[in-house]
């Protein structure tokens, strides 16, 4: 008997060897996963797989790096994410140091640099984030350039200034997919671009003169699309522009009196108005959190028009326009002029055009979209919402922001000494009674 159950649980051992050496095997040849990070962090978002899913021809990524086994393994998995959505897509290394003249003809010019190409196109990257390689592929995907001319020679900020005021960060933003922020003097009386799928118009200082307007107008008569980023203000020549858009400016800077909000986002000043609520449009379909715009002017929709208008972001209740002193205690008087919110902040204008909609937004704000409040929140995300509608490029990459829950412990300071208190006392306390109370037993036991 014995024997027989020695023999019986050998061959269990063995065969439970088999199945998980079995198991092993098929996990190597079909590499299938699951993700269960909240809001699957750790697999591609939709956007990203229904760029793949343009592509045609096969994709080649060809990586630049030293000879390192664990960073071949961590390039591997990466894009073994995007081999399960395009199984054509073929990895390479390459030494730079060993092949310099493989490395020079692709004009690579150090170790650490990722190869990108299908056909003809070429995209090169120094990161493996998503983003990054999403915005590669996008980029891969486009044929011819893509202008969004920005209007300046009227003291407005610059598409190439890095100070927190320009607007550096959005022209890169739309760099990296391929979309170039083309800045055009309009007092050279030179037209606006065929090439340009749409025109900016952002703060103006200066006044536009009637021969600047009247070639503006001629733009948006052949179909042009344009976005108007007017801040608080006079227009400098634009007013008529407004009066064609069938818009007028509220007079006076937005002002927010929504406490308990200004304090779980952390806004200290009233005239930061946020915004939590949107309109169902394509511009705003995707925005998952608040967008803030600082120092901004409402907007009223005037009857007659031949646009059809839309609000796209309006003020909150307890909102209002200040015609007062900024500096002085603010409250909201009929008597100074302040106009009672919610008020709209920006519009989106549509008609149609030959076999095509033309497309127009305005924002009472510009602020928004410069350097020092871009990253902030969904500014961004609405910023590039914005230009993919206007260039009529729904490729326009918005991916989705997805973050865990509850990463970050929020309490005031009260709280924070308490917690503090338990865990440099309290823990310690308790432990201490605990040993002394076990000790106690044992020895009376």
């Amino acid at each position: 008997m014995p024997i027989l159950k020695r023999l019986s649980n050998l061959v269990f051992v063995l065969a439970l060897s088999l199945l998980l050496g079995l198991l092993a095997w098929l996990s190597q040849q079909n590499p299938y996963g699951w993700d269960w990070t909240h809001g699957n962090r750790n697999s591609l978002a939709e956007e990203t797989i229904a760029l793949l899913q343009r592509f045609e021809a096969p994709i080649r990524v060809v990586a630049y790096v030293e000879d390192n086994e664990t960073l071949h393994n961590r390039i591997t998995t990466v894009i073994d994410r995007y081999r399960v959505h395009k199984p054509d897509i073929t990895l390479r290394f390459v030494n730079p140091d060993l092949e310099p003249e493989l490395a020079a003809a692709e004009q690579i010019s150090r170790s650490g640099i990722m190869l990108l190409a299908s056909g003809d196109q070429r995209e090169q990257i120094t990161d493996l984030a998503e983003g990054t390689i999403a915005s590669a592929l996008q980029r891969l995907l486009r044929r011819e350039p893509v202008w969004l001319v920005i209007a300046e020679g009227h003291g407005e900020p610059d598409a190439f200034d890095d100070s927190p005021t320009g607007l550096s960060s959005w022209r890169k933003d739309l760099a990296r997919s391929g979309i170039t922020l083309q800045p055009h003097d309009t007092r050279q009386g030179l037209p606006i671009p065929d090439n340009a799928r749409a025109m900016a118009i952002v703060t103006p200082q200066q006044a536009w003169t009637p021969a600047e307007y009247e070639m503006l107008k001629r733009y948006l008569q052949r179909g042009g699309n344009l976005v108007w980023l007017q801040g608080p203000g006079e227009p400098h020549g634009l007013d008529e522009l407004a009066a064609w858009l069938g818009i007028e400016f509220v007079p006076g800077t937005l002002i927010d009196a929504n406490l308990n909000i200004q304090r779980m986002l952390g806004i200290s000043n009233p005239v930061m108005i946020p915004v939590t609520d949107y309109a169902e449009h394509p511009v705003t379909n995707h925005l998952k959190t608040q967008t803030l715009f600082p120092l901004s002017r409402g907007l009223e929709i005037l009857e007659g028009s031949d646009w059809n208008a839309m609000p796209l972001v309006r003020s909150m209740d307890k909102s209002w326009s200040e015609n007062g002193d900024l500096e002085k205690e603010l409250s909201f008087s009929i008597t100074d002029g302040d106009v009672l919110g919610p008020l709209n902040i920006g519009i989106a204008l549509t008609r149609p055009f030959e076999d095509r909609q033309q497309r127009v937004i305005v924002l009472g704000n510009h602020l928004f979209a410069s350097n020092n409040y871009l990253g902030y929140s969904d500014n961004q995300a609405l910023l590039r919402g914005i230009s993919s509608w206007l260039l009529e490029d729904q490729g326009l990459l918005k991916l989705t922001t997805r973050k865990a829950p509850d990463t970050q412990l929020n309490v005031d300071q009260t709280q924070a000494g308490i917690l503090a208190i338990v865990l440099l006392f309290g823990l310690p306390a308790l432990f201490a009674a605990t040993g002394i109370l076990i000790w106690w037993r044992r020895r009376r036991a």
